[in-house]
């Protein structure tokens, strides 16, 4: 998702990039729905960690500043292409030093936390100052829109903001695009888990509210709206 507005091509593109796994959910509603149009997959250039010049050896696994690892081609002329599940030493030798394993834990780490994700963690949609933030994830992102038009068209300033990427959460970013508005999470499941995930990594402000309900049946942009107004008439904050 770092360059790439399509979520398969962006998760693709992460993993090149952070040589890591990358993670896509799907829910049953999208991959049964219908839909017409819609963006097409950007091309995704390759990633290629080229090796440091120098006479030096080739270190597979150097701790480095970005926590990005030099890594070679298959085939790759006078280099080694390494790629196992063994913990190692810079070089790419098993170790079980706890030095080594500290040290490259910190590195994976700091690599994930200050990669630069780009504009595309989230699609948002909305006037920065409204007073209201519909915040939701995968296939409830459609009627959450829908009920954000309905809200808008009734008056009430409204900020839809669907997570496209959920770990590393980008917290910062997240807290500055709900601003001051009331937050209302819009999810479709029994047990309320993006509500409970954003609160447990202190990404909610105070008094952000849930709306979850388990399938079969979708959710509806009536209902949402509904559950909006009701939200906003109970501080007495609607417009």
């Amino acid at each position: 998702m770092a360059a790439c507005g399509h979520p398969v091509a962006g998760a693709g593109q992460l993993a090149g990039q952070l040589q890591t796994a990358a993670i896509g959910l799907a829910d049953q509603a999208r991959g049964q729905a219908r839909r017409v149009g819609g963006p097409a997959p950007a091309a995704v250039a390759p990633v290629h960690h080229a090796a440091p010049a120098g006479d030096g050896p080739f270190r597979r696994y150097a701790v480095t500043a970005d926590g990005i690892s030099p890594m070679s081609v298959p085939g790759e002329t006078g280099l080694a292409y390494t790629a196992d599940g063994l913990e190692h030493d810079p070089a790419g030798a098993p170790s079980s030093r706890a030095a080594d394993h500290k040290a490259q834990l910190d590195k994976r780490r700091r690599k994930l936390l200050t990669h630069d994700y780009g504009p595309d963690w989230a699609q948002i949609t909305g006037a920065a100052d409204a007073k209201l933030c519909l915040l939701t994830f995968g296939a409830c992102r459609g009627a959450v829109v829908e009920a954000a038009g309905r809200l808008s068209a009734a008056g009430l300033a409204v900020r839809t903001l669907a997570l496209r990427l959920l770990a590393p959460l980008q917290q910062e970013a997240l807290l500055a695009a709900i601003g001051r508005a009331r937050v209302l999470v819009v999810e479709q499941n029994h047990g309320a888990q993006l509500y409970h995930y954003l609160h447990a990594e202190q990404a909610l402000p105070a008094g952000a509210h849930s709306l979850a309900k388990p399938g079969p049946l979708p959710l509806r942009p009536g209902e949402i709206a509904a559950a909006a107004a009701a939200l906003m008439d109970s501080d007495g904050d609607s417009q």
